[in-house]
């Protein structure tokens, strides 16, 4: 990624080739670069993630740990926003990207619970995103329901 690139001779101190080959302190300083390299891009990594927008942040959240943050922003803003401005498309909101993470999670069941009964048949991909849309109104409208039926027996023991 390219915010991640380095320049390893902008660093100070000792560095492995000035050592012999193979010595301990070449070794020690090759450790020592690495180790440097390192917490500059988790340094890097952090800022970006301190800063994000609420959309970037609904996309990092929504991924629960499949994607990196790093990774997830750079889709979300290398991919996503610069195709929406490109076609003239209106921004995601936060709530879009969250439905679509949901959308995605219930696919892979869908597919797994299939795959489980030895369904291998073929579905297309707007078949499944359907069938995954409208599970999720069902789960809406049964939570809804549920709370709606908690509510009224509790006027009635009342």
């Amino acid at each position: 990624m390219s915010k991640f690139t380095l320049n390893p001779h902008s660093r100070l101190g000792p560095r492995p080739g000035n050592f012999p080959l193979g010595s301990w302190e070449s070794r020690a300083a090759a450790r020592a670069e690495l180790l440097a390299r390192d917490q500059e891009i988790q340094e890097k990594q952090a800022a970006l993630i301190e800063n994000m927008t609420e959309v970037e942040r609904a996309f990092v959240e929504g991924s629960n740990g499949t994607v990196k943050p790093s990774y997830a922003l750079h889709l979300i803003l290398d991919a996503w926003v610069k195709k929406c401005k490109l076609f003239g498309l209106p921004a995601p909101t936060p709530e879009d990207v969250l439905h679509k993470w949901q959308v995605l999670k219930e696919v892979a069941k869908i597919e797994e619970e299939r795959a489980a009964q030895g369904d291998w048949s073929f579905v297309n991909k707007e078949a499944l995103r359907e069938m995954a849309e409208d599970r999720l109104r069902g789960e809406r409208r049964g939570g809804a329901k549920s709370e709606s039926t908690t509510a009224e027996t509790s006027e009635e023991e009342e």
